[in-house]
């Protein structure tokens, strides 16, 4: 075989051309290409070219910026915008054609690309701004291209997505040898990267990999192999990294994350101070079972895993995060998706298999505008594109779902106290809304689908009915009038026992999480 080595500028000037569609497998850091994506950039700002690209990803990119300048890029098809902030800008302002697709859709759209198949059919999205019905999954008022249509299939709707023809993939792995065998080893997450590069291999294009370490042909174990030569077409080793390889954005290295090594945990270390986002993570943490394999989401949702982590009930269910990890508890002081001590880690695109299928639990996710009829809205805010990553694919089929977010946005300031929760200064920004930007989430589609949906704030608690958007709880300290009805934009069903939430929600020291779970116990 061929010896692949060679310097990234040459594999960029080479493989890389103006119009092409560039693949950026990858979750976070892992598995990234970020000194190629560099490259390239460095490329466009002093040459002009490559322009005119297309570029597909999953969510958590953060190499994204790179490709956000005017000219660079013209079609943008990914999951999540959320850690590019240039190009959050550059496709609100109409700069570039853009599309915003379920983030495990993303995955099988490129394993139905390795499979020589031109189209994705399947159920999830329906219902929400993906379905053509509504937006067309089109995020700004250039995007003028349709990528999804409705069809019937055996009398039931379904959406069909059209596969892109991918001419450049671009990976990172840990070692690679002459051949361009590559090894993912010392990658937290594996995203999809394997269905990626076959996909472009399949429609003609180039496949280049970054790595740590150059190798020797042979010294990788072939069940190590994460990728293998016959994919790749260029191997660059990274100058520098410090700077462009690492775990996670503040890790450089950690055998824990990696699933290595398990280390003990203090359940102290997940402690998180008496406020607002711990009062909402103990509530929707009231919605847990025995043996539940759970998934959470970024953000709020995040609370939920430090309130199990406190009260030591990480052994009592299975957490798992999008990108791939099963088990574990979630990592302290670091960002979303990184768990320790995980059972296992699998790729990106069975995750998502996995909760499509319906077999997950309970979810916990995020929330920012909510309607009458339960629709949610997580995915665009006036100019500000943000995607929905992997909130569609979870909502889809799981059987309980739990939002969770504080009551309103924008200066809230709430204090603790007592037992009760006390408003010192109320959020600018109703996220109770008449009418929504988007529709991430479909009440109505859930209802009809049998799933049990709950939204948790700080001052309440709501679940979705026949009847609409149906209070349940209220906060101790809290008045009804001021303090709920009077910061939303409609008036919802008022269950006719109205409880007051536990108290134990707002008070210090433990509220007996194992215990209840016990209770539950078959």
């Amino acid at each position: 075989m061929k010896q692949k080595f060679c310097k990234m500028e040459d594999a960029i000037r080479k493989y890389v051309k103006d119009g092409d569609w560039v693949a950026l497998p990858g979750f976070g850091k892992c598995t990234l290409g970020a000194e190629l994506t560099d490259t390239l950039e460095k490329s466009f700002l002093e040459t002009g070219h490559p322009r005119d690209l297309g570029v597909i990803s999953g969510g958590g990119n953060v190499c994204l910026n790179h490709f956000a300048h005017d000219g660079m890029v013209k079609r943008v098809l990914v999951g999540h915008y959320g850690p590019a902030p240039d190009m959050c800008k550059l496709v609100s302002d109409n700069k570039c054609l853009s599309w915003n697709i379920p983030q495990g859709l993303i995955g099988h759209l490129l394993r139905a690309g390795a499979c020589g198949e031109d189209y994705l059919i399947t159920k999830v999205g329906l219902g929400t701004y993906v379905d053509p019905r509504l937006e067309g999954a089109k995020m700004n008022d250039v995007t003028d291209e349709e990528i999804v249509e409705l069809v019937d299939v055996a009398g039931e709707e379904y959406l069909r997505y059209k596969v892109p023809k991918i001419n450049v993939c671009i990976l990172r792995g840990t070692y690679a040898d002459e051949f361009g065998n590559v090894s993912f080893k010392d990658e937290m997450f594996l995203s999809y990267t394997r269905y990626a590069a076959m996909c472009c291999k399949a429609q003609g294009g180039k496949v280049i990999v970054e790595c740590r370490e150059y190798v020797k042909n042979g010294s990788i174990p072939a069940k190590e192999v994460d990728v293998p030569g016959v994919l790749v077409d260029a191997v660059c080793k990274i100058s520098d990294p410090i700077k462009y390889y690492g775990t996670t954005m503040k890790v450089v290295h950690s055998d824990a994350l990696l699933g290595n090594v398990r280390i003990p945990l203090d359940n102290d270390s997940f402690a998180i101070p008496l406020n607002e986002r711990k009062v909402i993570g103990r509530r929707a943490a009231y919605e847990l079972v025995p043996n539940a394999v759970v998934n959470i989401g970024i953000g709020m949702p995040e609370a939920v895993s430090a309130v199990v982590g406190e009260e030591g009930c990480s052994d009592d269910m299975t957490l798992s995060v999008e990108a791939g990890t099963i088990g574990g508890a979630a990592a302290p002081n670091e960002k979303f998706g990184t768990q320790v001590n995980p059972q296992a880690i699998w790729e990106e695109d069975i995750q998502f298999d996995y909760y499509h299928a319906g077999l997950l639990d309970v979810t916990f996710l995020g929330l920012a505008q909510i309607n009458a009829a339960g629709d949610v809205n997580v995915s665009k805010f006036g100019p500000v594109v943000t995607g929905s990553g992997g909130f569609i694919d979870i909502i889809t089929s799981t059987p309980v779902i739990v939002f969770c977010g504080t009551f309103t946005a924008g200066g809230l300031q709430v204090e603790v106290k007592d037992n009760k929760l006390v408003i010192l200064q109320e959020g600018k920004k109703k996220k109770f809304k008449k009418d929504l930007l988007q529709v991430t989430f479909s009440g109505p589609r859930a209802l009809a689908n049998g799933q049990k949906v709950l939204f948790v704030t700080e001052r309440a608690v709501f679940e979705l009915t026949e009847a609409g958007l149906t209070l349940k709880e209220i906060a101790p300290g809290v008045d009804l009038e001021k303090d709920i009805l009077g910061q939303m934009e409609f008036k919802p069903v008022i269950a006719e026992d109205l409880k007051i939430m536990d108290a134990k929600i707002f008070g210090e020291g433990k509220i007996g999480l194992k215990e209840m779970l016990d209770t539950k116990r078959d």
